[in-house]
């Protein structure tokens, strides 16, 4: 049996340094007694064009130095078609791959977190912390104006915090992103009220965030943890892939401990005097949580699995939005993403980006909406 180094104890151990572990980090560790260590099993990125450049997203998806590469079984009703589900490995997680878009769930969804027993969650109770997050820069009068962003309500948005964001700025955006809002407005489904509210329905500009200054992403790694960077009471293990949590079983209920993880292949464990924060997302949460003996007693017997803990909900019930991408010929002219399909044209984009962080790979432009079943099929009668 391999003997596991100790890297030692700290009060908090979290796993994971992905959007929620970087935030609870750097929030933590903001009290010089409280000591905490972060298990991140990618690296840092944060100094890296792929992962700075907006426009250079698409590159991370499918690249196993940024992109867990998770996908699902073949599924049934798709005629056993295998669906991809990127996921971030590295530090700031999801949040160093993603497009950039700043959307929140609806009040309603939030509001039925906390209706399903979970007490402290809800709109109101969460709405301070989304503004707390946000440092929004606001569009000028023409951008306004450009991308139909009337709706704005300024003091919805918070504009001291970490995480930059905005609109394109002029120049920055095509005559297909202007088409966008006006294409709902037309429709009689673009939105009358400032998303942001939780509230709002209809089609309209999505927030990004990235930073103005430098047009580049602004994420929980460039930002929370930069922030947090120097801290002596902050330890960051990257390449840390963990291998289970240690439970001490000798009580009523079993009790996290430490946990073990290995970097290189080197064995090492950690002790947590107070608390293991599980913070690896919506895949690696509750593999770990079977890895380490907590889930269906079937599952893990068949994996021959150590039960600590028998909760069969454990690892079942993912939800996610399937995500649909449609094709359409646009009139000789128009610039698309397409473009940078040219070699001539990546390279003429890549060296403008390189020089002066401008032109095509500088941002992202959304158009997206928030639509009822009633607005998208207004005379049914299902």
């Amino acid at each position: 049996m391999t003997t596991a180094v100790s890297v030692g104890s700290f009060d908090y151990v979290i796993v994971g340094g992905g959007t929620a572990g970087l935030v609870l980090a750097s929030r933590l560790t903001e009290i010089p007694s409280i000591s905490v260590a972060v298990l991140e099993a990618g690296q840092d990125r944060s100094s890296d064009l792929n992962v700075l450049a907006p426009g250079l997203l698409t590159s991370l998806y499918g690249n196993p130095n940024y992109d867990w590469i998770y996908a699902t079984v073949p599924q049934t009703h798709l005629n056993d078609r295998v669906i991809g589900h990127p996921r971030g490995k590295q530090l700031g997680g999801s949040s160093a791959i993603n497009y950039l878009a700043w959307t929140h769930a609806s009040r309603r969804n939030v509001d039925d977190w906390g209706r399903l027993g979970n007490e402290g969650w809800g709109w109101e109770a969460l709405e301070p912390c989304f503004k707390k997050a946000e440092n929004f820069s606001a569009p000028t009068e023409a951008v306004v104006q450009d991308l139909g962003l009337e709706f704005l309500k300024l003091d919805l948005h918070g504009t001291a915090g970490p995480v930059a964001n905005g609109f394109p700025r002029e120049g920055q955006y095509t005559v297909l992103d202007e088409a966008w809002p006006r294409s709902y407005d037309g429709l009689g489904i673009g939105v009358k009220e400032d998303p942001r509210d939780g509230v709002a329905l209809g089609g309209y500009t999505i927030l990004t965030n990235a930073d103005e200054a430098s047009n580049t992403r602004s994420y929980a790694a460039n930002t929370y943890l930069r922030a947090a960077t120097g801290r002596k009471n902050l330890n960051v293990f990257t390449d840390a892939l963990v291998a289970k949590i240690d439970f001490d079983t000798h009580g009523r209920e079993p009790v996290a401990t430490g946990v073990r993880f290995s970097i290189n292949g080197t064995a090492y464990c950690i002790t947590a005097k107070h608390e293991v924060i599980l913070s690896a997302g919506s895949f690696g949460s509750p593999q770990i949580l079977e890895l380490s003996g907590i889930g269906s007693k079937q599952v893990l017997a068949t994996a021959g699995i150590p039960l600590i803990h028998e909760n069969p909900k454990v690892g079942e019930n993912l939800q996610d939005h399937p995500y649909m991408p449609l094709g359409f010929e646009v009139n000789p002219g128009i610039p698309t993403l397409d473009d940078l399909a040219n070699t001539t044209n990546f390279n003429a984009a890549f060296d403008e980006y390189l020089a002066n962080a401008t032109g095509p790979l500088a941002t992202v432009a959304l158009g997206g909406a928030l639509l009822s079943l009633a607005q998208i099929l207004p005379n049914t009668t299902e």
